[in-house]
């Protein structure tokens, strides 16, 4: 930090950790750590002032510290652009055009979107009434206002509402479910608002899966048998496998849209705005479609084996190559209805290949 961010690059603005990185915050601003995130409580700035007591830490090091953070608030100060206001309104409504221009547009069977207000609509799911517009973990911000498709449709048309599912567990409440069907039967065309909760996707860990909860695909497929004019709106922050999309006419994928998302979806279903994002990545039918898959099953009556194979393709090489070469492989053996992780290991040389030009 010292050496080389500062002295070396130059750096004279604030170092602060991300949150719960700190482990020993007297080294780390001895180190040129300047903040500590976040503040959980009061032991770290008695730590502080206990070193500087006992001359572990040099007075003169927490002061450059101190003013580090105090020119960064004095460097936005001075920034400050005179007669410049923040409206909190024209804010929130350029959230809601930028939410439109990021939403995709994944299928419309039919040309059943853009929807008009005369049919006799249905809203269904908590994400309709309480949408999940951010990340999970500490992206998590205070909006100044959170807009609800549910809400925003109120400008356009009346609509029924019907909650379907919860987001706390992944478990079908059958009155929430007998309660949406209902909804669904009733109208003539049926919103289904489905996607990721937090407990499905955050940061610091992995998913084990790409599925949407299942509360959410029984919902969906116990819908599908009253109703035809079904559309999805996925509100989720990464892809999700889609094997249920043949029971859908239509499909928005809304991302994580911010505080206006709801307004955006709105804008877009009822044709105020035409959806024009792209996807950054594959949504696949089922997890095995794609090279992530990593569990091999025998899924046959008979034991057998299986070999499970590791191809590279050479890129930004001039010389000519194979399209794929072979560089690892396991056979395994599977008794029925076993399932096992194989693990293959590339070492240096399967990324080799030799330059004749060079001799190596």
């Amino acid at each position: 930090m010292n050496g080389v961010l500062r002295d070396e690059w130059g750096f004279d603005g604030l170092v602060m950790t991300d949150w719960g990185a700190c482990n020993d915050h007297v080294e780390g601003v001895a180190s040129g750590v300047d903040l500590c995130m976040p503040r959980m409580n009061d032991r770290l700035d008695r730590d502080l002032a206990e070193a500087v007591r006992n001359g572990t830490l040099e007075e003169s090091v927490l002061d450059a510290a101190c003013e580090n953070l105090l020119n960064m608030v004095d460097r936005y100060v001075r920034n400050h652009r005179e007669g410049e206001l923040f409206d909190l309104k024209a804010q929130h409504q350029l959230a809601r055009e930028i939410a439109r221009e990021a939403m995709v547009l994944l299928k419309n069977e039919g040309n059943l979107l853009p929807l008009k207000p005369e049919p006799k609509i249905a809203f269904i799911g908590k994400f309709a009434e309480t949408p999940r517009f951010q990340g999970g973990g500490s992206s998590h911000i205070n909006a100044s206002e959170v807009l609800s498709a549910l809400n925003a449709v109120k400008e356009i048309c009346p609509v029924t509402y019907a909650q379907g599912y919860m987001t706390e567990e992944d478990c079908t409440d059958i009155m929430l479910q007998e309660e949406a069907v209902k909804a669904a039967a009733e109208a003539e065309v049926a919103l289904l608002f489905l996607g990721l909760p937090d407990s499905f996707e955050s940061e610091g860990y992995d998913r084990k899966h790409m599925r949407i909860p299942n509360c959410q695909m029984e919902l969906l497929e116990a819908i599908a048998r009253v109703q035809k004019n079904i559309v999805v709106v996925l509100h989720n922050g990464s892809p999700v496998e889609m094997p249920w999309i043949g029971h859908a006419s239509a499909v928005l994928e809304a991302y994580l849209g911010g505080q206006a998302s709801g307004g955006a979806v709105v804008d877009l279903l009822f044709g105020k705005a035409n959806p024009c994002g792209k996807l950054a990545e594959s949504f696949p039918l089922k997890l095995e479609d794609t090279p992530c898959y990593l569990d091999v099953t025998n899924t046959g009556i008979v034991a057998g084996k299986e070999i499970v194979q590791i191809y590279i393709r050479p890129d930004g090489i001039e010389m000519p190559r194979p399209v794929r070469e072979l560089k690892g492989f396991a056979k395994i053996v599977l008794a029925p209805g076993e399932t096992k992780t194989v693990i293959i290991t590339l070492d240096s040389r399967a990324f080799a290949y030799w330059e004749e030009r060079i001799h190596e």
